[in-house]
């Protein structure tokens, strides 16, 4: 037994070196597998950005997509459409009722109207 611990004594150093590498490959192993964590979670984020990236994309172009479809179903009014004379007609209209009324037809219209209302007013 004496024999044996004897052995062991002489091999201690060696062992203690061989232990003492071991723990350095220990650590140099944990230190890429934390580097590759970090690329991986890094990763993982970027794809999660490109993931949100192209939802954002698809919804543009889906607005993008509605408002050519609305512009192109939009009738417009072109400068010669019936709308644009009906306006045009109704302005000489108004114009000719103005020239027609004089500061008197429109005195006496308003005094009319006034003495309508008073006569509702009044028991």
């Amino acid at each position: 037994m004496e024999a044996n611990l004897g052995g062991v004594k002489r091999e201690r150093p060696q062992l203690e070196q061989y232990l003492a590498q071991l723990r350095n490959q220990l650590e140099e192993i944990r230190t890429a597998r934390n580097t590759v964590q970090a690329r991986v979670n890094a990763l993982r984020n970027e794809q999660e950005g490109a993931v949100r990236l192209h939802d954002l994309d698809v919804r543009a172009a889906r607005v993008v997509g509605g408002i050519e479809n609305y512009l192109h179903n939009l009738e417009l009014v072109d400068d010669g459409s019936a709308l644009k004379l009906r306006i045009e007609k109704g302005c000489k209209v108004v114009a000719d009722l103005e020239e027609d009324l004089t500061e008197t037809d429109v005195t006496n219209i308003v005094e009319s109207n006034l003495s309508i209302v008073s006569g509702y007013m009044t028991p």
